[in-house]
């Protein structure tokens, strides 16, 4: 299994890796053990995991790791995604960090984090902001479809009141 840190009898631990893959099989990645461990998964599984699986959800998670074909399209939906989302951040004016991942970390030089988080909330697109002093800058904004992507970028200019950024 891609990601695999480490392996015992009874847990398999997956490093953060492959975020490529889509949420629920990475978290299934990060929880699933092998038969012998079913009685002390759940109090491991939910003492740090916010997203715990469900049996259908992690047969679901199991059988999309499966299907190399299906991996490997979402994987590239992902990164033509992200590097759209740079390429129209960018335009605006915002640094972005670089990313494997299935989000970026960006932030504009003349606005702050929680006021861009609160106006793009204001229009129903929803980010995330830390209020923690060397990140309260910058929004973690996840990758999302092409729609999703387009209505984000639409909403940050007319927030900055600069020109459309066409991705």
């Amino acid at each position: 299994m891609p990601g695999v840190a480490g392996t015992s009898d009874d847990w398999r631990l997956s490093t953060q890796a492959d975020y490529h893959q889509p949420v629920p099989v990475i978290r299934e990645a990060e929880t699933h053990g092998g038969p012998s461990s079913a009685a002390g998964r759940p109090q491991w599984s939910y003492s740090f995991n916010s997203y715990p699986l469900g049996q259908p959800a992690q047969a679901g998670a199991i059988a999309s790791r499966e299907d190399e074909a299906w991996f490997q399209r979402g994987r590239a939906r992902v990164i033509e995604g992200r590097e759209r989302l740079n390429r129209g951040l960018i335009r605006l004016g915002f640094g972005v960090l670089p990313s494997p991942a299935n989000f970026v970390f960006a932030r504009h030089p003349a606005r702050q984090g929680a006021a861009l988080a609160a106006a793009l909330r204001q229009r129903a697109v929803i980010v995330r902001h830390f209020p923690a002093p060397r990140i309260s800058d910058y929004l973690r904004i996840t990758v999302g479809t092409d729609g999703q992507i387009d209505r984000l970028l639409s909403a940050l200019t007319d927030i900055l009141g600069g020109a459309p950024a066409s991705a």
